[in-house]
């Protein structure tokens, strides 16, 4: 006798709330390629919705207006963009190896907000002085960097890899204040040795590549704090 097969049920249908999870990540995923590609400005949303492969009707269930779905995609991303320059939350990497590999960031465009053709610096302020939503983002950005890179440099500093007089907020944001302006000047046509300014960051912080303590002119010793005048003990002559 032949065998009965049992007939297998039909798959179940997606739910809404999923289809409308995959349509929203599509949209999302065409923009960002498309800011990769073409910069912030250039990729219409009619190209957007096509890459995307959903109707414009598709787009403004999701997304208010453009400048929202710029502000979402820099949330959704940033987070990956910040792991591949500082290392993952955790990671054991050392200051001098975070600062030479976002030198080398720079210098080859490995990340598409930094990579040729890509978001260039002035369109993300552009986008920020139009849109108070992207300027938000973009400031929540700037300022988790600023956090994880403080926190990077806090436990460099009880290592004794980088120098104790140095002030890790101000630090911090002086250092992302030259990836961004090295990035400007890159835009800018200026010329710029990314690899070299790196290491002249390093040897200022008072360490040397693989985390040694830097040396000459003192940079690699901890320094004490510099008593005011206040606080000084008076110096008594001797008369003659």
């Amino acid at each position: 006798m032949p065998k009965k097969f049992a007939k297998k049920a039909p798959p179940k249908p997606r739910s809404r709330a999923a289809t409308m999870a995959e349509t929203r990540t599509a949209l999302l995923d065409a923009a960002a390629a498309l800011f990769a590609e073409q910069g912030l400005d250039v990729p219409s949303l009619d190209a957007i919705c096509a890459r995307a492969g959903f109707t414009r009707g598709a787009f403004y269930v999701h997304f208010a207006d453009r400048d929202a779905l710029v502000a979402e995609v820099m949330e959704r991303d940033a987070p990956a963009l910040l792991d591949a320059l500082l290392g993952k939350e955790g990671e054991a990497l050392g200051i001098d190896e975070i600062v030479v590999r976002v030198a080398s960031t720079l210098a080859q465009g490995d990340y598409p907000l930094l990579r040729a053709g890509g978001i260039m610096p002035h369109q993300i302020v552009d986008a920020a002085v139009r849109s108070p939503r992207i300027r938000a983002r973009y400031a929540d950005v700037i300022a988790t960097a600023a956090r994880r890179l403080e926190a990077l440099l806090e436990r460099a500093r009880d290592e004794g890899r980088v120098r104790s007089d140095v002030d890790l907020t101000g630090l911090s944001t002086l250092l992302l204040s030259a990836v961004i302006g090295g990035k400007t000047l890159a835009e800018l046509g200026v010329p710029l040795d990314p690899v070299r300014a790196a290491a002249t960051v390093v040897s200022l912080m008072g360490v040397s590549p693989g985390g040694r303590r830097g040396g000459g002119g003192g940079a690699g010793r901890r320094v004490g704090r510099t008593k005011p005048h206040s606080e000084r003990t008076p110096v008594t002559r001797r008369r003659g």
